[in-house]
């Protein structure tokens, strides 16, 4: 994964130009830019022609053989999770390695690996939408090298929640994009919600990151995953998108209940001091981010 000052030349050219076909909010991804971002696709349900009709989520590559995503992606009103069936005929995959939207499933521009099952949290409601979150365990797992950036780093329970971090996605009908996201408190985001306020979190954006289609995407703050995107509030009298998360570390019982993070090459769990200093880089990376684009119109408006 490249650092924020990478990306630099793209967050002043959507902003300085703007783009009519891009994703409210967001900002193109250069290639090979996040690795570790899954596009799932999950055939829920059979059409007239016995065909899978096929949903898109997002999901991150924590192991080389488990993804992580939300708990909604696999799951419908009549069923808590796709048939076996469905499994089996590899009618829900994990697609990696292209900076472009997937068109459907055994998309030709990616990597691909069907899933052997869903596990979706003991806890989970669709109805309250809570605690949504599940992994998806791969038929064979994607080729990861250490330190090759594919596999995210998760908190531990010590670790200390990002102010701002980074949301990505191919949602809408744009190719994959990346926003920058701040965190506001529950009360001011949804004070009816009533799922624990010690599991989820918040953030708002006056554009919108609007990502629809990308639910279970990673909330990151540099190489570590502190959420898992559950679900949008639009207020459109105010413009503004409020963007709800599960927090990871509140979860992270569940998940290594099922994945082995002693096996190679996996991703693993960061310690809170470890967390402090990817907090400290991502905030030093997005103020220089905000100097330069701020510098740069000034000087363009001087001249």
């Amino acid at each position: 994964m490249r650092s924020l000052p990478h990306l630099l030349v793209i967050f002043f050219l959507t902003q300085t130009h703007g783009d009519s076909d891009k994703i409210s909010g967001g900002y193109p991804a250069e290639e090979e830019t996040f690795l570790y971002f899954v596009q799932l696709l999950v055939g829920k349900k059979l059409n007239s022609s016995k065909r899978p009709i096929v949903y898109g989520c997002g999901a991150t590559l924590i192991h080389t053989k488990w993804i992580l995503t939300a708990a909604y992606c696999f799951t419908t009103n009549e069923e808590p999770k796709p048939p076996l069936m469905y499994f089996k005929k590899n009618y829900v995959q994990a697609l990696m390695g292209s900076d472009e939207k997937a068109q459907g499933l055994n998309d030709p521009k990616f990597d691909i690996r069907p899933l052997q099952t869903a596990y979706i949290h003991p806890g989970y409601s669709r109805q309250k939408m809570k605690n949504d979150v599940a992994l998806g365990e791969l038929k064979a797992g994607f080729m990861v090298f250490e330190n090759d950036g594919k596999t995210v780093m998760l908190p531990d329970k010590k670790s200390i929640l990002c102010p701002r971090g980074i949301v990505v996605g191919a949602g809408g009908d744009g190719d994959f994009q990346w926003t920058l996201v701040e965190i506001v408190q529950y009360t001011t985001a949804d004070p009816k919600d009533k799922t624990s306020k010690n599991t989820t979190f918040y953030s708002q954006d006056k554009e919108g990151h609007a990502f629809l289609g990308d639910t279970g995407g990673p909330y990151m703050c540099y190489k570590v995953q502190f959420g898992i995107i559950t679900g949008n509030i639009f207020d459109f009298d105010k413009e503004i998108v409020t963007t709800k998360y599960e927090l990871v570390s509140s979860h992270m019982e569940f998940i290594t209940s099922y994945v082995d993070f002693h096996t190679k090459w996996r991703g693993g769990s960061v310690g809170a001091q470890e967390t402090k200093s990817s907090i400290d880089r991502v905030t030093s990376d997005i103020s220089f981010i905000v100097s330069f684009y701020i510098a740069v119109k000034n000087f363009l408006f001087i001249n």
